[in-house]
């Protein structure tokens, strides 16, 4: 069952309306982009990409919630170069494409995206942002 837990923040914590249909050895696997303190997102991201009420995952956060949770931590890895190399290249690409991005979507929408790929490049480079993968396990998995 894919994330058997969804995080609702603050005193509530996990909550899982779906526990007595997972099986034993149900498992989720959890992506999530972080920063180290919970800041909120740029205000240029928030204006100009992604509009809304939305904050980032802060690792030590989850973690503590979690272990008040059954759930048991079986993989946690760190993608921050991955996502550093892959945003480096949409940007690369992104620049090598500029006039025919130029005249398909104008020079506005070219210069906010040329500054979020550039800038999560950046992000990710610098130890600003981080992004993990994670795979949680329901304790009843491991009796056999």
């Amino acid at each position: 069952m894919l994330a058997p837990y969804a995080f609702a923040g603050g005193d509530e914590g996990f909550s899982s309306p779906h526990h007595d249909l997972a099986l034993p050895a149900a498992a989720a696997f959890w992506p999530g982009s972080q920063r180290t303190s919970r800041r909120s997102p740029s205000s240029h991201i928030v204006k100009y990409i992604y509009a809304g009420n939305h904050s980032y995952l802060v690792l030590h956060d989850l973690l503590e919630q979690l272990s008040n949770t059954p759930l048991q931590v079986l993989e946690l890895l760190n993608d921050r170069v991955s996502y550093f190399l892959t945003a480096k290249q949409w940007a690369v690409n992104f620049d090598d494409n500029r006039e025919a991005v130029i005249a398909r979507s104008g020079e506005f929408n070219y210069r906010r995206f040329r500054l979020y790929l550039w800038g999560a490049a950046d992000e990710f480079l610098s130890g600003g942002m981080s992004c993990y993968r994670m795979i949680l396990q329901w304790p009843e998995a491991f009796e056999t």
